[in-house]
């Protein structure tokens, strides 16, 4: 990943299973997104790009919480604190199923193919235009 990152830009490494950009709200603090079963999933059709589930900044001083679907930021509602740490209670608890049920099965960080790293590894996708 570079260490400089420009915003409304999105930056993606298969090799690292992350995506990372500066806020949304301009606040410019680094937003990092781990790609995994029971993190966030990339979706992008050859054109756009999308991020599921929405991203909720809540350590940040703007607590700003949006999406990203089809390349568009889409503001969502802000969250209490409360809301905030039963979210997080709900996404440790699933995480510990989805690695029960799953077992050593299922390996998040495999390789990465050098076909998936040339065609996505330095790729900047512009989300914000």
């Amino acid at each position: 990943m570079p260490k400089i990152i420009d915003e409304g830009v999105l930056y993606i490494s298969p090799e690292y299973r992350a995506v990372i950009h500066k806020c949304a709200c301009g606040c410019g603090e680094k937003v990092h997104t781990p790609l995994a079963p029971t993190n966030w999933k990339l979706i992008y059709d050859g054109k756009q790009t999308s991020l599921e589930p929405s991203i909720g900044n809540w350590s940040f001083d703007c607590r700003s919480h949006y999406w990203i679907i089809n390349s568009e930021i889409i503001w969502a509602e802000s969250w209490s604190n409360h809301q905030v740490f039963e979210k997080r209670k709900r996404d440790r608890q699933e995480t510990i199923e989805y690695f029960k049920s799953h077992g050593n099965k299922n390996k998040s960080h495999s390789k990465v193919t050098n076909k998936e790293r040339n065609w996505l590894w330095i790729k900047i996708l512009n989300f914000f235009k």
